[in-house]
């Protein structure tokens, strides 16, 4: 690609909560093997802190609805660990906010190498609900250790 056919394209994200071409209808489900099942909508995040087990499957089944009707879902599931403090993201965005993974494209879930960073899953919203091409949903988990480093390295 050569100079003159890059166009730069300044994108703005929406992600608020209280916007609806952001994540106003923003639904996620928690549940899994010995996880209490959860409900959080758009109008309860971000939640407060809440325990899961140190082994079994979380299961995160997201939706995001636009008029009444599931505009972007998809499922996410993973093995817990013991002593691990996972935090979820979701937002909307071409990529995930903070760092590229390998492949943003691949199959769920994307692995990625930045710090922290588990797993990340891309779920496709509907073309006539983006707000730009190629704008996706996306829930990135993190996990940290508390033997690990967790600032400065």
């Amino acid at each position: 690609m050569t100079r003159t056919q890059w166009k730069a394209q300044l994108l703005v994200l929406s992600n608020g909560l209280d916007d609806p071409n952001g994540l106003a209808g923003l639904e996620v489900e928690v549940g899994g093997r010995g996880v209490d099942r959860r409900v959080f909508t758009a109008g309860s995040l971000p939640s407060a802190r809440f325990e899961v087990p140190e082994s079994g499957a979380i299961e995160i089944d997201v939706r995001l609805r636009r008029g009444g009707r599931v505009v972007a879902e998809g499922l996410a599931i993973w093995d817990l660990e013991a002593d691990v403090e996972w935090t979820t993201r979701v937002m909307r965005a071409p990529y995930p906010a903070g760092a590229l993974p390998d492949n943003i494209t691949g199959p769920n879930p994307i692995k990625c190498n930045w710090f922290w960073c588990h797993s990340v899953w891309r779920f496709e919203i509907n073309a006539d609900a983006r707000n730009y091409e190629d704008e996706a949903l996306w829930l990135w988990v993190s996990r940290v250790h508390p033997d690990e480093c967790q600032d400065l390295c």
